[in-house]
C-alpha cells in the first residue's frame, strides 16, 4: 500500500470523507502535526474551527497560480516607494 506524502504546517487541504460535522470537501489548514500517529490539526473556517484529522481523510490543495507572485523569492518594492520627487 502507498503511503500519502506527509503535509506540513500551512499547507491546504480538504477532507475527502466527511468527519463528524466536516462533510467532504472542507478546505483548511494544517496548524500543528502529530507525526507518530499520522494526525494533524487543521484549521477549517465557517466556524468550525481546529479539528484533529488523520491524514488518510486529508488531500493536499494546490492553489492555482493566479499571476501573483505567489512562491516567489522575488521582493519588491510597492508601487510608489523608493522613487524620488
Amino acid at each position: 500500500m502507498v503511503q500519502p506524502q506527509p503535509l506540513y504546517v500551512g499547507e491546504h487541504v480538504r477532507t475527502v470523507v466527511p468527519i463528524a460535522e466536516l462533510p467532504a470537501g472542507m478546505h483548511g489548514i494544517v496548524r500543528a502535526i502529530f507525526p507518530l500517529c499520522d494526525f494533524y490539526d487543521v484549521f477549517f473556517s465557517e466556524g468550525i474551527g481546529l479539528r484533529i484529522v488523520h491524514r488518510s481523510a486529508l488531500e493536499h490543495l494546490r492553489l492555482a497560480q493566479d499571476g501573483t507572485m505567489a512562491g516567489s523569492t522575488e521582493v519588491r518594492p510597492a508601487p510608489g516607494v523608493g522613487r524620488e520627487r
